[in-house]
């Protein structure tokens, strides 16, 4: 990843790859590129709480779109 990206922290709940759990993916977006690209990190917790928890310190939380995927609850930016 190069210095130009940012990175952002998706939550999701019940994604089909883990029924029931809460799924933190990091994802990155680089300068001159609209498109995310996910990483290799991918934390599973039972708990919204928990998954929240290892969102690195200061990031900024946002809701939920209505045009997200319905299993996002929601991303944190760095």
């Amino acid at each position: 990843m190069s210095d130009d990206a940012i990175t952002f922290w998706q939550i999701t709940h019940n994604p089909s790859d883990f029924p029931g759990k809460y799924v933190v993916r990091a994802h990155y977006v680089e300068r001159g590129r609209g498109t995310p690209r996910p990483s290799h990190v991918c934390m599973v917790f039972e708990t919204l709480e928990e998954a929240r928890a290892v969102v690195p310190p200061g990031c900024w939380r946002f809701p939920r779109m209505a045009e997200d995927d319905p299993v996002i609850v929601e991303s944190w930016m760095q």
